[in-house]
C-alpha cells in the first residue's frame, strides 16, 4: 500500500468512527424518544380503562386502582382537590421501591399530563401524573405512580435498539470502504495535476536558471553545482522541507537580476572600476523585482537579495552582518564562492576542491558564518568529486531527481532530453 492509499485509508477510518459516534449519538437520541413515547402510551392507563359507566363517585378511585393494580410499583389516586383517596402497589415490585426513593420527579400539581422514565438495572420504570375522567367526560380526579414495563417488552425493545444501532454503524461503515477507490482515483488525478504544474514550474526553474548563469558562463553547470551543494549543505543543518525548496528556488535564481545588467559590464574581462561594480550590484534588487510578481519565485527571496552580505558586515545591498544574515543567504555564499573557485571559467583555471576550501575557510568570520564553514569544509571534497566529472545534462537529471523529494514524488520527475 503506498503511503498516499495508507493516509486515505486512515483519514476515512477516522471520519467512519468519527461519523459512526455523531450518527450514533443523533440515532441514540431520536430511537430513545420514540421508544420512550411507546413506553409512556404502554404503561399509561387510558381513561375509559379507569372508570366504571356504572360507578359511584366513591367507587370510582377504587376502580381506578384496580386497574392499575398488577403494573404499578406504588400508584395514589387523588380527588380534584388533591386529596389523597387510595394507594396500591404490586407485591412482586417491592424490590424496586426502595431504589426510586430519591429518582423520582416532583411534577406540578396541575391538570397536565406529567411522564417521566426512571431506569433501574434491567428494569425500566414509568412515572406518571394524569388527570383522569368519568364517563361523562367530567373529571375525576388524578392518578399519579410509578409503573414497571413488562421485563418481555423491555428485552425486546432493548434488542431492537442494538439491532438497530448495529445497522446505523454498519451503514456509515460501509460507505466510508465505498467512498475509499472514489477518493483515492480523485486524489491521483488530484496529485496527477499538481505534478504536472509543478514539474512545468521545475523545468522553468531549470531552464530560466541555466538561460541566466550562461550571461556571464558557457554553461548552466554553475547553477546545477551550487544548487545540489546548497541542498546538501542544507540538509546538514537540518533544514525543515519547507526552507529546503526556499533555498532551491533562491539557488537557481540567485542571479535573476543580471537580465538587466548591460552585457559590456557583465562580461568584462578585467577588473570592473567603482561606477561599474556599483551596476553589477544593482542585479540584486532586479532580481527583487523581477520574482516579487510571482509567489513561487518571491519564496527564494532571501536568497536573491542576501547572498552578497558578508559575515563581517562589508557585503551589499544593506550590510547586514552576522546573523542578521538570512540562514539560507549565509548557506549559498559558500556553495556559491566555492563552486566559482572550483570551476573553471573564460578567465581562469579551476582549483582543485582542497584549495578551494581552503579559501573558504580563510573567509569564515569574515565573508561567511563560520559555524557553516566547518560543516561544509568536512562534505566538500566529497560533494566536488560527485558532480566535477558530470556534464550539463548529466548533472540536470541527478539534480531534478535529488530535488524531488522536496517538490514530486521521485517517481514523477522527468530526465531533461
Amino acid at each position: 500500500m503506498s503511503g498516499l492509499s495508507f493516509v486515505i485509508l486512515r483519514q476515512l477510518a477516522l471520519a467512519g468512527i468519527l461519523g459512526c459516534l455523531l450518527v450514533g449519538v443523533g440515532f441514540n437520541l431520536i430511537e430513545e424518544r420514540g421508544i420512550n413515547d411507546f413506553l409512556l402510551a404502554l404503561t399509561t392507563p387510558q381513561s375509559e380503562d379507569l372508570v366504571d359507566a356504572n360507578a359511584g363517585e366513591q367507587d370510582i378511585y377504587k376502580i381506578m386502582l384496580e386497574a392499575v393494580h398488577r403494573r404499578s410499583v406504588i400508584a395514589q389516586v387523588f380527588d380534584n382537590e388533591w386529596n389523597p383517596r387510595g394507594e396500591t402497589a404490586d407485591p412482586r415490585h417491592d424490590s424496586l421501591r426502595p431504589m426510586l426513593e430519591g429518582r423520582t420527579q416532583t411534577f406540578p400539581r396541575d391538570a397536565g399530563r406529567h411522564k417521566h422514565i426512571i431506569r433501574i438495572g434491567e428494569a425500566i420504570v414509568v412515572q406518571i401524573q394524569i388527570p383522569v375522567f368519568d364517563a361523562d367526560e367530567a373529571q375525576a380526579g388524578f392518578l399519579s405512580g410509578a409503573f414497571v414495563v413488562p421485563g418481555r417488552i423491555s428485552e425486546q425493545l432493548q434488542q431492537h435498539f442494538r439491532y438497530a444501532m448495529l445497522a446505523v454503524v454498519a451503514a456509515v461503515l460501509l460507505t466510508a470502504v465505498l467512498l475509499y477507490p472514489m477518493i483515492l482515483a480523485l486524489n491521483r488525478q488530484v496529485l496527477q495535476t499538481s505534478h504536472q504544474i509543478m514539474r512545468g514550474n521545475l523545468e522553468m526553474a531549470v531552464t530560466l536558471g541555466t538561460a541566466i548563469a550562461k550571461r556571464d558562463s558557457d554553461t548552466g553547470s554553475h547553477n546545477y553545482r551550487v544548487c545540489f551543494y546548497a541542498l546538501r549543505l542544507g540538509e546538514a543543518v537540518k533544514l525543515n522541507a519547507a526552507d529546503i525548496r526556499r533555498l532551491i528556488i533562491g539557488s537557481f535564481f540567485h542571479d535573476i537580476g543580471k537580465i538587466g545588467i548591460s552585457d559590456t559590464i557583465l562580461l568584462k574581462p578585467g577588473k570592473l572600476d567603482d561606477e561599474e561594480f556599483a551596476a553589477i550590484k544593482q542585479h540584486v534588487s532586479l532580481g527583487l523585482e523581477i520574482t516579487r510578481s510571482s509567489e513561487w519565485l518571491r519564496s527564494g527571496s532571501d536568497v536573491i537579495e542576501f547572498h552578497h552580505e558578508k559575515f563581517n558586515g562589508s557585503g551589499y545591498l544593506k550590510q547586514l552582518r552576522g546573523e542578521e544574515i538570512p540562514l539560507l543567504a549565509r548557506i549559498f555564499a559558500i556553495v556559491d564562492v566555492f563552486d566559482a573557485l572550483a570551476s573553471r571559467r573564460p578567465y581562469k583555471e579551476a582549483m582543485s576542491s582542497e584549495e578551494a576550501i581552503a579559501l573558504v575557510r580563510e573567509g569564515a568570520g569574515s565573508h561567511f558564518d563560520p559555524r557553516l564553514v566547518d560543516i561544509f569544509a568536512g562534505m566538500a571534497t566529497r560533494l566536488h568529486t560527485e558532480v566535477a566529472n558530470l556534464g550539463e545534462k548529466q548533472l540536470g537529471n541527478m539534480l531534478l531527481q535529488k530535488i524531488s523529494y522536496y517538490f514530486l514524488m521521485p517517481d514523477k520527475v522527468p530526465l531533461m532530453p
